[in-house]
């Protein structure tokens, strides 16, 4: 509950620095500076609906080995327990383990970008409120960067 109440303080932080931050132009004249209000309202409604134990399924697009594999991420106890690749239902080496998050780390990430990033596209799932589709930019002048990723679907355990 602490990292719920957490992210609800950073995201009005963040979100206060980034309306001040959009008159601010801290890269070049063809900064586009893409903020996306809708992250708090599906941040909201993710958190309305108190999902702790939950599966979805995940895939990465990165410049890196496992880039588009989709992956299955159990949650319990609002943790990563166990990752495995959807199609073999093998486990992920442990090297790998650090690139997957909970839904409310994937929230974290979207809310730091909100704030800093050059650009992002995200769309979110009406229903459970957690984001499906993710692309950040950070910096238009870095290649290879860029951050991207989709829930396909998600499984909530209700108590």
């Amino acid at each position: 509950m602490a990292l719920k109440k957490m992210l609800a303080l950073a995201l009005t932080t963040a979100l206060s620095a980034s309306v001040s931050a959009n008159s601010i132009d801290p890269w070049s004249e063809d900064f586009t500076k893409d903020f996306k209000p809708e992250v708090a309202t599906y941040l909201a409604k993710w958190y309305k609906n108190n999902y702790n134990d939950y599966t979805y399924i995940y895939r990465y697009f990165c410049f890196c080995a496992e880039a588009g594999k989709s992956f299955t991420v159990d949650v319990r106890d609002n943790k990563v327990k166990k990752v495995t690749y959807t199609d073999t239902n093998q486990e992920v080496p442990e090297s790998f383990m650090s690139m997957f998050s909970t839904i409310d780390g994937l929230f974290v990430d979207l809310v730091k970008a909100n704030k800093n990033a050059h650009k992002i596209n995200v769309e979110f799932n009406s229903r459970h409120g957690n984001p499906t589709s993710v692309y950040i930019d950070d910096d238009p002048r870095i290649a290879d960067e860029e951050t991207s990723y989709v829930i396909d679907q998600i499984f909530p355990i209700l108590p």
